[in-house]
């Protein structure tokens, strides 16, 4: 039921989106949107680091941490406290839910439902959503989340009042939970303040990305991901 509502929302959203665009354009952006997503399938951060170097891989796809496919954004909303977002790409393309989502200027967000054609993500500005982030120099982690007032910000949780902070920082994706590539951009520290407690700062982060903007993405999947939560899951139950 619930990928019949994504399905039938999606193609309403499609229809009104495509219609306020000019179509050579469309066409134009569309291409270069799948041609980033290729580049980047083939970028260097996206493998793994061969530690055996005796031994030749033919290949790729064994070295391959997270692939890349492009979408379109065909519905979006920022005023809400559940924000979602509707891409144009769904199982039929590969896209699964928990796969993360990402654009050029950084984080977006995580895919919830998923439809043959259709997928909705839950982005940063969305009460449910957590990403694991961290003080890109420094390398103090946390939680991001968002408190429902502006899209723009979200607040940094978790970090330690001995930890060195500064306004300007650049806070990035950890890699933790097997989602996120590690050191995507998330946003800089706009602003920071000690808790009622004394020990954690509350930090306020003004994001990376522009949502009233947004139109072009990439879902990131992890390839080995499944292995990962599936091996910490056997661990935990222990």
């Amino acid at each position: 039921m619930a990928n019949l509502a994504v399905r039938y929302a999606g193609g309403l959203y499609e229809t009104s989106s495509s219609v306020t665009q000019y179509f050579s354009l469309k066409k134009a952006n569309n291409q270069l949107a799948d041609e980033n997503a290729r580049l980047k399938n083939f970028l260097t951060e996206s493998r793994r680091d061969n530690l055996y170097t005796q031994y030749i891989f033919n290949d790729s796809v064994i070295l391959k941490d997270f692939r890349y496919s492009a979408a379109r954004v065909i519905n979006n909303s920022t005023h809400k406290q559940m924000n979602y977002i509707t891409l144009n790409k769904g199982t039929n393309d590969g896209i699964e839910p928990g796969m993360a989502v990402t654009c050029a200027q950084g984080v977006v967000g995580i895919v919830k439902g998923v439809s043959r054609n259709y997928a909705v993500v839950l982005p940063i500005h969305n009460l449910r959503t957590r990403i694991s982030s961290k003080v890109d120099s420094t390398g103090y982690f946390g939680t991001l989340v968002w408190d429902g007032k502006d899209y723009r910000h979200a607040n940094l949780q978790g970090i330690e009042q001995n930890a060195l902070i500064e306004v300007g920082q650049k806070i990035v994706t950890t890699g933790f939970g097997a989602v996120f590539p590690e050191g995507v951009l998330v946003g800089t520290i706009d602003g920071f303040t000690r808790d009622d407690e004394g020990i954690f700062y509350e930090i306020d982060v003004l994001l990376s990305t522009n949502f009233k903007k947004l139109y072009h993405v990439d879902v990131v999947q992890n390839l080995t991901g499944k292995e990962l939560q599936e091996l910490e899951n056997e661990e935990a139950n222990e």
